[in-house]
């Protein structure tokens, strides 16, 4: 799980009442109907229609006051109220373990329960992972797999390594376990790509581990990935805790350019603040006179393209949805984000709520599988700016424009600058339509300009054996760009594909 968070009431007439919150949301509390937590009868005594916000993040939370008439109180320290609020938005205050929440005579303890991880690695774990017996901890299958029962610290670390035949990854093994097959070594994300465990696998060769290429403290490269328009994509490992990581690196030649430098820089500093299971995880970020390294989570099952591809090329509608979804609560996630941001145009600070990505594609969704199970992970936020700021951030000039044909709308082409949320729900549909069809919603046949959109997006029904005219027809609406966009969120889309299952 990645953690949860209970709301608790310890005073008031729903004393007892507990609020359990295990995904990204906003709360509403207070009298109106609407509200996702509702006061009624005694309780509501003092309470304003809509009281205040909480911003759940599992395992973080914030709170907010909405101008109520009577006061929102974290820890008997009064946050906001109408008076407060006259003329400006107050701000969101971060919520620790234990806080108190006090509105009205209601009182909430607050409890961040942090996510189940493995006993040994401190990989994150699903709810449903079952106690070891022998050790009485929950522990993930790739340490069970190696007989590793108990954490192993730095200082002892005198285990002997296997080294992946395939990847290069080292891994603690114990003394007693059995020899590897004659192929050699393969860790488990490899075992799950190669169908045969006994087949003999090259080592990559040393032009391909690159770690004769840079140095980074505290990781070790072991080979390439990938590579990008602004550098190269490596797969790396933690030396302390022996993780495995993805390493992009800015190339020196290409950090002397301006733009291409702020848009990686960029990226470090969105991926900082996030944190949901739909949005690539950020590690580290070092650089030297050398180059710039972001470290981020590596995903075993590489882009959601190359994915496809091992696939046959397309998706089963069932796997298709349900990525989908995840990509969805990422977008709706990131597009509520709350941050501080200083304009470059008039350097001053600006509280912002949201993000827009501007790069949804099948090149930067990736996959991580976990028991056989795709997670979606969306990535790449070099182009992802606070859509509050346009025309304030100085991100993006008149007349620019960025993203990848085939998967960007009309309206993000013709107003690239000013482009907002549906612009990503909009993407978010392209891909699903990749996913079932294998091709991009709009042909362009070589021809990228303004000519080609004058033409609407092909429509999916009959392309997909399992595909029924309800949902076909959610896409086709979905993607439908002739005039406003029909889905101006990512809940919204949600909610209609699902309806239409």
């Amino acid at each position: 799980m990645a953690g949860k968070i209970i709301l608790s009431v310890i005073e008031g007439a729903y004393t007892g009442t507990r609020y359990r919150f295990d995904s990204r949301m906003l709360c509403f509390i207070g009298r109106a109907p609407n509200c996702n937590i509702q006061l009624q009868g005694e309780a509501a005594e003092g309470i304003s229609r809509c009281h205040c916000l909480l911003d759940i993040q599992p395992p973080r939370a914030m709170i907010r006051d909405l101008g109520s008439k009577n006061g929102t109180f974290l820890n008997e320290h009064e946050i906001g109220n109408a008076k407060m609020a006259e003329g400006k938005e107050l701000p969101f205050y971060e919520l620790s373990d234990n806080d108190t929440i006090r509105i009205g005579f209601n009182v909430f303890r607050v409890s961040l329960v942090q996510p189940l991880k493995c006993h040994v690695c401190h990989k994150v774990l699903p709810d449903s992972t079952p106690v070891d017996p022998v050790s009485g901890y929950r522990i993930c299958m790739e340490c069970l797999s190696i007989g590793m029962r108990s954490p192993v610290l730095p200082s002892s670390k005198t285990l002997p390594m296997r080294t992946c035949a395939v990847c290069g990854i080292n891994i603690l093994f114990p003394p007693d376990k059995n020899a590897p097959p004659p192929g050699g070594f393969l860790c488990n994300d490899c075992r799950l790509r190669n169908a045969d465990p006994n087949r003999t696998h090259k080592l990559p060769e040393n032009n391909q581990t690159a770690s004769n290429l840079f140095s980074i403290p505290g990781y070790r490269t072991l080979r390439h990935l990938g590579k990008g328009g602004m550098g190269d994509v490596y797969l790396g490992q933690n030396t302390e805790t022996l993780e495995k990581v993805a390493i992009k690196v800015l190339r020196p030649d290409i950090a002397s350019f301006e733009d291409c430098r702020t848009d990686f820089l960029r990226e470090v500093e969105n991926l900082k603040r996030m944190q949901h299971p739909n949005i690539i995880g950020w590690k580290d970020f070092q650089k030297n006179d050398e180059a710039h390294f972001l470290i981020q989570e590596y995903c075993s099952g590489g882009t959601l393209r190359n994915w496809m591809e091992l696939h046959g090329g397309t998706l089963e509608l069932r796997t298709a949805l349900d990525l989908t979804y995840q990509i969805l609560d990422g977008l709706d996630y990131i597009h509520h984000l709350h941050f501080t941001q200083i304009s470059e145009l008039d350097d001053r600070e600006h509280q912002v709520t949201g993000l827009v990505h501007r790069d949804i594609t099948p090149r930067n969704i990736f996959i991580s599988v976990s028991e056989n199970i795709p997670e979606a992970k969306i990535s790449d936020f070099g182009l992802a700016k606070a859509f509050e700021l346009a025309g304030l951030s100085g991100n993006t000039q008149t007349g620019d424009f960025s993203g990848t044909f085939g998967f960007i709308c009309k309206q993000q082409l013709i107003n690239y600058k000013y482009a907002r949320p549906e612009v990503d729900v909009w993407a978010a549909a392209a891909v699903l339509y990749y996913m079932l069809t294998g091709t991009p919603p709009r042909n362009f046949t070589g021809d990228k300009t303004m000519r080609a959109f004058e033409k609407p997006p092909l429509s999916i029904a009959g392309k997909h054996p399992e595909l029924t005219p309800a949902l076909a027809a959610v896409i086709d609406g979905a993607l439908d760009d002739s005039d406003k966009l029909r889905y101006s969120t990512a809940s919204a889309l949600k909610m209609a594909l699902m309806a239409a299952e």
